[in-house]
């Protein structure tokens, strides 16, 4: 039996359209400036992505800011309110209000954290390849203190080569399971056409390994593909690589000065005033070389051949949505998109111990996503916020998909019928707390790509919703908290006072407000 129902279902809309919405429910707080993207597994905190990053506890109202940093894309916050993401490029832990730029990671100059354990000891992200063999981005599992210090980054291993037998864009590490480890990311080929999920395992011993779970489904039909062209490609040699460190600082000042003047002829800097004799007959045998294979008369046939096959790969092999999937918390299983050239998506779910795989079907006109799976396998899938987001859920065993609306129904037929009067677009990118006694929704209107965020007057906004509770009629001061501390917020969230005396609550001015986690009215 659940123990409560909390919605945190977020708007963003202009404000002159807020008066069409109804007066909601006495158990339903209206709430500005959060929009739901992800909760803790304890149903404590809320992950808001309402422009830049912030952090809500549901119980206490303490909310966090960060600016300039954005959530990770997958699990991103922490029991404690501990989120990990980026700023700027930069991997970054968010922690009781500070943006911390872990010192194991400034040696490289990219990094993303996207997921984190529930009991914020160990995150994974994505860092730029240090390796140099093609792959540009890998993933990364760290150690992390209680205080947000991160311990050495572990690269964990990846494919060197593709499915096509090139090396690939990238592999990624999003999803991390409650015990750190299992972690779920995706590699993208050199082409950047085809994904493909990958799952990354840690044995008893500390030891790393990694497999593709969709591997079987690749090339159903057993297309011979012949050799890549590009196999053997030599390197497409660059002026600036065979100048001297001066030189080439100095042809590169030429020419963005170049570029600057309007492409003044004039100006026009000729890599070879910048080399040296030695330097241009170097790199004329290099091009001489490259030229040799670009003008071998057979390479035009063989790339023709190739990519007749390749695509034809391609049209019968799933190719997942990139990001769009996600990991059981014990690390058994993954589920994710995938869909063919014709447009036919399906729910793929992989159990990772055994290898095997189910194929779900999606709901007729709606192509959503896997977005969370919950501990009881209960699934969670919502169309991107591209679109207006609409939640459905997959029950454990079942193999078609329901609306959210239609899975609280039954319990909550007034809360819904709410909910459908007053955001007929869409039920919202839905998240559940582990045990599904908290949910919480961010939802918009309409196509989000439809409004100027730099004109457009509009904000995100929350409805909170706890079925059997009055929350706007509590009337007097509660009691305190074990350590005898009154900490008072107003309905944003902003710490208006901290103290022992009750009475002193009563100097504010009039209002509703949070006190120690309860509503009152001043």
């Amino acid at each position: 039996m659940k123990k409560y129902l909390l919605i945190f279902s977020s708007l963003l809309l202009p404000s002159m359209a807020m008066a069409l919405i109804s007066n909601p429910p006495a158990d339903i707080l209206f709430k500005k400036n959060v929009y739901a993207y992800k909760l803790s597994p304890n149903g404590e905190w809320i992950g808001s992505m309402a422009g830049d990053a912030s952090v809500y506890n549901i119980e206490t109202g303490e909310y966090f800011d960060y600016w300039g940093s954005f959530l990770g894309l997958g699990n991103c916050v922490a029991n404690n309110g501990i989120a990990v993401g980026d700023a700027t490029d930069s991997g970054v832990i968010l922690i009781n209000g500070r943006i911390i730029h872990p010192e194991s990671l400034s040696s490289f100059s990219f990094c993303d954290l996207h997921g984190i354990t529930p009991d914020a000891t160990r995150v994974v992200g994505i860092v730029n390849n240090p390796n140099r063999d093609g792959v540009s981005y890998v993933p990364i599992v760290c150690e992390m203190d209680a205080d947000g210090t991160l311990g050495e980054a572990v690269i964990l291993p990846y494919p060197k080569k593709d499915f096509f037998d090139m090396t690939p864009q990238w592999s990624t590490g999003v999803w991390i399971s409650d015990d750190g480890k299992t972690v779920i990311g995706e590699v993208v080929d050199w082409r950047g056409m085809y994904t493909a999920p990958i799952v990354y395992t840690e044995d008893e011993n500390g030891t790393w390994s990694y497999f593709m779970p969709s591997e079987p489904l690749f090339n159903p039909e057993h297309i011979v593909v012949p050799a890549n062209p590009w196999s053997d490609e030599p390197p497409a040699p660059e002026f600036v690589d065979f100048m001297s460190p001066l030189a080439r600082t100095a042809y590169e000042q030429a020419y963005d000065d170049w570029i600057m003047s309007g492409y003044n002829p004039m100006l026009y800097p000729e890599p070879e005033n910048y080399m040296t004799p030695e330097q241009i007959e170097a790199y004329n045998e290099a091009a001489a070389r490259y030229n040799e294979w670009a003008d071998n008369p057979d390479l035009d046939a063989r790339i023709k051949e190739f990519n007749s096959k390749y695509f034809q790969v391609l049209a019968t092999s799933p190719s997942f949505s990139q990001n769009d999937f996600t990991l059981h918390p014990s690390g058994e299983f993954m589920m994710t998109k995938g869909g063919f050239e014709d447009g036919a998506s399906f729910i793929y779910k992989f159990n990772i111990p055994g290898g095997d795989y189910e194929v779900i079907n999606l709901p007729q006109y709606y192509s959503p996503y896997p977005s969370q799976i919950l501990p009881d396998g209960t699934l969670i899938a919502a169309t991107g916020m591209q679109e207006t987001p609409t939640c459905f859920i997959l029950t454990p065993g079942s193999k078609e998909l329901i609306t959210f609306y239609d899975y609280i129904r039954p319990e909550y037929p007034e809360a819904v019928e709410w909910m459908e009067l007053n955001f007929i677009g869409g039920t919202g990118l839905i998240s559940m707390s582990a045990d599904q006694s908290v949910i919480v929704s961010g939802l918009t209107p309409g196509n989000i790509s439809d409004y100027d965020f730099d004109t457009s007057d509009y904000y995100y906004s929350s409805y909170i919703f706890k079925p059997g509770s009055d929350i706007g009629g509590v009337e007097s001061i509660v009691a305190s908290q074990n350590d005898g501390i009154y900490r008072v917020y107003n309905l944003q969230g902003v710490k208006m006072l901290e103290t022992k005396d009750p009475a002193e609550i009563n100097t504010l001015p009039k209002g509703i407000y949070i006190v120690n986690g309860k509503k009152i009215a001043l």
